[in-house]
């Protein structure tokens, strides 16, 4: 069980609590800042029993610094002057936004609004693109190492975009540096909400991140970011991933696997006709959520929720949002275990995605990426894998569907040998990772081995519900009917890990159901 230590709070931290008081922010009794848990971190504490429904934190607006209030403040004239950067197009609109508003208000110094806030928060908070080669090498994760090598060089292109272009503000930002810029990137990188805009809230911020009922959200409403989701849907915003992760659809398929083709038979043509009918039903883009953006109510909160208390001495989390491992890297800097929403992110050579001597016409796509997650089947490998083995000899629905039994067998097996070398291509196991992490070791190094760990083990369960599969087909294959073949995998699988399984593989046995029960 790890330690927890109640810290006093040193003179800094005592004069941002008189401040928040003054400035109307309210705290429980019932919870500390700072408390150190198993030696290494510091985070929110519970000094008294916490009931569910309880309010922990409540913030008024007006001590939010948020992009909102740039709207009528004395720097929106930067905004108006470089339109071009600032626009909604740019990626430097909200989020940059936000950066020189902190700026701005950091050169004021003891003058500013948020002077002792300032004061408390950490010197150098770090991230993912702070770490060395070597101690990325960790990682295991070539694609990642790459991607944060890249946004290093994009970070510190807009921190010099940045400097320059606040040198010619020098009655606004006085004392203007690098460092400050880069500091201001990383406060605002690491500890802003989603809350009237991108925003920084004073004690909110103090929680850590994770498994957790409780919600932050305006006054009085329903509750807008907890981790009650069930399902295993990450919220990450995929940026260096190639769009093929998510939205490789049949028709992209159809056109690899047959785009050269000059005169297409019947049977392909209605391939092509119920590809695209499936994805208009499916793959429309665009979200339908409604504009709620524009009521921030008078404050923010952070209470529990309706089934959930804390007794004495129970660290206190948020949860940031639904995110792997790798966003919480790259955004927040660190990993942690047992993430549900994590993914093992791969890219697969087109090539060893074709089962035998099949053809595939276009090769404009050299590599498809895959989201391999630890609690649901990767459909998305299973369709790809089906499409490149069809040939025409087999029905139509065979290229949308599991409807041939012996096709599935075959692209069971070859999704195993793909998942497999996947694993092989690591160069250390998962034992030798738990082995490493048991020992003390740097926090870097800590958060490079829970990564890996967590990879590997999403990867494992993929190749448990592929072997769950094939046995499954296999039996059906004999004679058996689909509600005897379905029943419990021994040597794979056992009592208590069979419903979970099941709930996994749902979606492809549903589909297995509808073709193959009398």
């Amino acid at each position: 069980m790890n330690s927890i230590e109640i810290l006093e709070q040193d003179e800094k931290m005592r004069l941002f609590v008189d401040w928040a008081r003054e400035n109307d922010i309210w705290v429980s009794e019932n919870i500390w800042y700072p408390a150190k848990f198993g030696g290494k971190y510091l985070g929110v504490v519970s000094i008294g029993n916490i009931g569910n429904n309880e309010c922990l934190v409540r913030v008024p607006n007006e001590t939010i610094l948020s992009v909102k209030s740039l709207e009528i403040n004395e720097i929106w004239n930067i905004f108006e002057d470089h339109y071009d950067l600032f626009s909604g197009i740019s990626h430097l609109y909200a989020d940059y936004k936000e950066v020189i508003f902190l700026i701005y208000e950091y050169c004021k110094g003891a003058s500013s609004k948020w002077y002792h806030f300032f004061n408390i928060l950490p010197k150098n908070p770090e991230i993912l693109s702070d770490w060395s080669y070597e101690e990325l090498s960790d990682l295991h994760d070539k694609i990642l190492i790459e991607e944060t090598i890249n946004s290093k060089l994009e970070e510190e292109k807009a921190t010099k975009l940045l400097h320059d272009l606040l040198l010619n503000y020098p009655s606004q930002f006085p004392g203007i540096t690098l460092d400050i810029i880069k500091w201001s990137q990383k406060i605002v990188n690491t500890r802003a909400f989603a809350h009237c805009g991108i925003s920084l809230i004073p004690f909110a911020d103090f929680f850590n991140h994770g498994v957790s009922h409780l919600s932050y959200s305006k006054e009085n409403s329903e509750d807008i970011q907890n981790d009650d989701n069930s399902d295993d849907c990450d919220f990450d915003n995929d940026a260096g991933i190639d769009e093929n992760a998510i939205y490789m659809n049949f028709t992209t398929l159809c056109n690899m696997k047959f785009g050269k083709q000059e005169n297409f038979s019947k049977k392909i043509k209605t391939v092509f006709e119920e590809s695209k009918l499936i994805d208009e039903k499916f793959y429309k883009l665009g979200s339908q959520e409604e504009d709620v953006l524009n009521d921030f109510g008078d404050y923010f909160v952070i209470k529990t929720g309706k089934n959930e208390n804390h007794g004495n001495g129970s660290q206190l989390f948020i949860s940031y949002g639904a995110y792997s491992n790798r966003m919480l890297l790259q955004q927040y800097g660190f990993a942690v275990l047992d993430n549900k929403y994590n993914y093992a992110y791969v890219k697969i050579p087109t090539t060893e995605l074709i089962i035998e001597n099949q053809i595939i016409d276009n090769f404009e796509i050299p590599c498809i990426d895959f989201k391999i997650k630890r609690k649901s089947l990767c459909l998305k490998l299973l369709r790809v894998l089906r499409a490149f083995a069809w040939d025409e000899s087999l029905s139509y629905t065979a290229f949308l569907s599991p409807s041939d039994l012996n096709l599935e067998l075959r692209i069971m097996h070859h999704a195993l040998l793909i998942l497999n070398k996947q694993l092989a291509d690591f160069p250390t196991s998962i034992d030798e990772d738990y082995a490493l992490l048991s020992q003390r070791t740097h926090e870097r190094l800590e958060f490079s081995i829970i990564y890996r760990i967590e990879i590997k083990r999403c990867i494992f369960s993929q190749i448990k519900y592929f072997q769950i599969l094939t046995e499954i087909i296999s039996r059906m294959m004999q004679g058996e009917l689909f509600e005897c073949s379905a029943r419990l995998v021994p040597g794979i699988e056992n009592e208590n890990d069979y419903k979970g399984n099941r709930k996994a593989i749902k979606t492809y046995l549903d589909c297995l159901r509808i073709f193959h029960t009398i």
